[in-house]
C-alpha cells in the first residue's frame, strides 16, 4: 500500500512542473513563486503528515496553500482536504491541478478536495480537526492578518472538540508575540520536524501545537 502510493506520488509531480511554468509567467505571482511561495518537498510534507496521524474523521486544512501540495496529498490518504488561499492565480492553477488529477486518480473524486480564494484574517477554521500554514512566508508586521489568523486557530482549537493540532513555522514565543492566545497551545507536547523548502533548499521547523487536554 506504502508503496503504491509513493508511486502515485511520481505520477503526480509533472502536473506540478506544468503549473510552475503557468506561474513563472504571470506577472502577479512570479515573483512568490520564484520565493518557493509555501511549498515543501514531498517528503518533507510526507513525514509531517505521518506525524499528524490523522484519523478518518479528520478535516484537513492548508492556509496559503499555493499550488496545493500539502492538500493533494492529504487527500491521497483519504482526508478531506481544502485549501485557502488569497492570490487567485494558484487558486486557479490548483484547481487545473484537481482536474487534472480527478481523471487520472479514483481517488481523487471519492475524496473531498477544494481550493478557495479567501483572507486567512477572516476565515471560519472551526470546522477543521488539523491545520498547517506554511507562515513562515506570511507577510512580515500583518497585525491584520497575524491577529485575526491567530484568533481564528485558537477559536477551532477551544471550540471544536475533535480539534487535532496546528501546525506552524514559529516558534511558540514567536506566535505569542505576535498575538496568539496564551493558554491555548500545550507547549509540552509540540513536536518539532525539519522541513525542506522545495525552491530555495532551505530548511525549516515545523511546530506540531496541541490544544490543552480538554
Amino acid at each position: 500500500m506504502r508503496r503504491a502510493y509513493l508511486r502515485k506520488h511520481k505520477q503526480i509531480e509533472p502536473l506540478f512542473a506544468g503549473a510552475g511554468r503557468i506561474l513563472d509567467s504571470d506577472t502577479t505571482t512570479s515573483a512568490t513563486h520564484a520565493l518557493g511561495y509555501g511549498e515543501v518537498t514531498v517528503s518533507s510534507m510526507d513525514r509531517l503528515l505521518d506525524a499528524l496521524d490523522m484519523g478518518p474523521d479528520a478535516r484537513f486544512l492548508d492556509v496559503g496553500s499555493g499550488l496545493g501540495r500539502p492538500v493533494f496529498l492529504a487527500a491521497l490518504r483519504g482526508i478531506p482536504s481544502t485549501g485557502i488561499e488569497v492570490l487567485p492565480t494558484y487558486v486557479r492553477v490548483a484547481r487545473d491541478v484537481l482536474s487534472g488529477l480527478r481523471c487520472e486518480f479514483p481517488e481523487f473524486t471519492k475524496t473531498p478536495v477544494r481550493f478557495l480564494q479567501r483572507d486567512a484574517a477572516a476565515f471560519d477554521y472551526t470546522p477543521y480537526t488539523h491545520i498547517h500554514a506554511y507562515d513562515y512566508v506570511f507577510r512580515t508586521k500583518d497585525e491584520v492578518l497575524e491577529r485575526g489568523f491567530h484568533a481564528g486557530v485558537a477559536r477551532a482549537m477551544t471550540q471544536n472538540p475533535r480539534f487535532g493540532a496546528f501546525v506552524s513555522y514559529k516558534p511558540p514565543s514567536a506566535l505569542l508575540r505576535q498575538g496568539f492566545p496564551a493558554g491555548v497551545i500545550d507547549e509540552a507536547r509540540t513536536q518539532k520536524i525539519r522541513m525542506n523548502a522545495n525552491l530555495s533548499g532551505e530548511r525549516r521547523t515545523a511546530h506540531i501545537y496541541y490544544p490543552h487536554t480538554r
